[in-house]
């Protein structure tokens, strides 16, 4: 992780799934909308809202059902 967080391409990898998924994952709720970079990308840190752990294992668990 860089100090900045994770970008979407990067949590992908970590949760072994598509850029494209996490991005259906906002549209639907399924996540919360991440702090953005000044450039509009967004940047997904250790917190509240983005745990690694709750993160990843609610990423896979979708992931795995193919929603």
């Amino acid at each position: 992780m860089t100090k900045a967080g994770w970008s979407t391409r990067e949590l992908a990898e970590i949760a072994g799934t598509t850029q494209k998924a996490i991005r259906y994952y906002h549209r639907v709720g399924l996540l919360t909308e991440p702090d953005r970079t000044t450039g509009g990308y967004r940047k997904y840190t250790q917190g509240p809202q983005h745990s690694t752990i709750c993160g990843r294992s609610r990423i896979r668990h979708f992931a795995a059902r193919r929603i």
